[in-house]
């Protein structure tokens, strides 16, 4: 059985508040799982979680330039497949504004997580 690769994102990962997600992603990892842990921002304290984890997880602040037209050009060059999603953000969605703005702002930020 060939696995997929996850991108977990998360806003402060490794998380003292939350120590079992580091069990779910070693979990994943064991049974054969690409798995890249993903943080908005980093840890005050690193020190206090585990390095390996911390060393493979891929830190979204500060955001580099570079990174950040990458995730925009290919925002832009799947839009056909993401044409659905846009529309239904833009289009009809009965969010409010600054939800509908989040969930555009989230998908390219997802774009910014190497996937391979």
């Amino acid at each position: 059985m060939n696995l997929p690769t996850i991108a977990y994102l998360s806003n402060q990962f490794p998380s003292p508040v939350e120590p079992y997600v580091v069990d779910e992603v070693r979990e994943l990892q064991r049974r054969g799982a690409r798995v890249i842990p993903s943080s908005a921002r980093r840890l005050e304290k690193p020190e206090l979680c585990s390095p390996e984890i911390v060393a493979q997880t891929l830190y979204l602040q500060p955001l580099r330039a570079k990174v950040a037209l990458h995730a925009l050009y290919l925002c832009l060059a799947k839009f056909p497949l993401l044409t659905p999603f846009y529309r239904r953000v833009l289009l009809h969605g009965r969010e409010s504004p600054l939800r509908r703005a989040k969930a555009l702002i989230h998908t390219w930020l997802g774009f910014t997580t190497p996937c391979c």
